[in-house]
Formats: C-alpha cells, sequence, structure tokens
C-alpha cells in the first residue's frame, strides 16, 4: 500500500491535499466512504456507530434513518453532506500540522 501511494503521489504531484481530486457531484453516502478513506490516511477519524451483521440490515437502518429525517423535515443527503465538511476542516488542519 506504501509503495501505491508513492506511485500515486508522484503521478499526482500537483495535488496539495489527501482530497483533492474527489468529485463533489458523488452522492452523499458514497462521498462519504470516499472521504473517510482518504481522511484515515491523514490521521483524522470518527467515532463508528454500532453496526448491524449483514448489508441487508444496514440498508434497512440507514433507509429507517431516512425515513425518521424526512418525517422531522431534516434533509438527509444535506445532512450528510455537511458533516462532511466538517471532516474536511479537520483533514486540512491536519495537512498543515
Amino acid at each position: 500500500m506504501a509503495n501505491w501511494d508513492a506511485i500515486k503521489a508522484v503521478e499526482k504531484a500537483h495535488r496539495t491535499s489527501v482530497l483533492d481530486g474527489i468529485p463533489e457531484a458523488m452522492p452523499a453516502l458514497a462521498l462519504a466512504d470516499k472521504v473517510l478513506g482518504r481522511a484515515a490516511k491523514v490521521g483524522v477519524e470518527r467515532a463508528a456507530a454500532p453496526i448491524p451483521a449483514t448489508e441487508e440490515e444496514l440498508g434497512e437502518q440507514l433507509l429507517a434513518m431516512v425515513v425518521a429525517a424526512r418525517e422531522q423535515g431534516l434533509d438527509a443527503e444535506r445532512a450528510l453532506r455537511g458533516a462532511l465538511r466538517a471532516v474536511r476542516e479537520d483533514v486540512r488542519a491536519a495537512e498543515r500540522d
């Protein structure tokens, strides 16, 4: 993995952040996966929630959260993107240090 990262660093020398190159147009859930993966490379992590045993159960739990958000007038997509902004800020701070 370190060798792969070194090769990619040479190929993408113009990038100044591990977050560079992540398309903002991605759906929020896919974007969260990508941003969190890159954030971990610079030591920025978030606490994990209890997770179901299967992907089917996970899907049902995610769906239930969207239903609850809708009932409260909340936009789950916008909420997740907002949380990701905080992760990005933490990544940039870690990269400056």
